[in-house]
């Protein structure tokens, strides 16, 4: 499991099971979904984007899943629009706690361009 202890430390926050305190680069409090700046107006859908999403849902409710490979499968269009969005909401929120993103380091030292978040064991396909 991820360790967040010892934050403010350059040696332990933010290291998952199997990696090494020189893989990692700490990250301060990185959002993925920044605030935008200025007013924001929110329009409601169209009548055309209501229909779409339903068209979807029905397309969805029928199947549409194809196995990739042993343990992977694709499920297209099986997340509607708000049940990402959720998820989203939820990967933000999990981002901007204690320990938050990191970012992985190659062994010489050149930092990997992408932020990354343990929820449990290191998994390394």
């Amino acid at each position: 499991n991820c360790d967040s202890e010892g934050k403010g430390s350059e040696s332990a926050e933010n290291l998952c099971d199997n990696e090494s305190p020189e893989s990692f680069t700490p990250i301060e409090h990185f959002d993925i979904c920044p605030p935008k700046s200025g007013s924001v107006v929110k329009l409601q859908p169209s009548l055309f984007a209501k229909n779409r999403e339903k068209r979807n849902e029905m397309k969805r409710s029928i199947g549409g899943w194809t196995v990739l490979r042993s343990g992977m499968v694709l499920l297209k269009n099986y997340l509607s629009s708000r049940e990402q969005a959720n998820i989203l909401k939820i990967c933000q929120t999990h981002g901007l706690g204690s320990a938050g993103f990191y970012q992985p380091r190659f062994r010489d030292g050149g930092k990997l361009h992408l932020k990354l978040m343990c929820f449990g064991a290191f998994w390394d396909p």
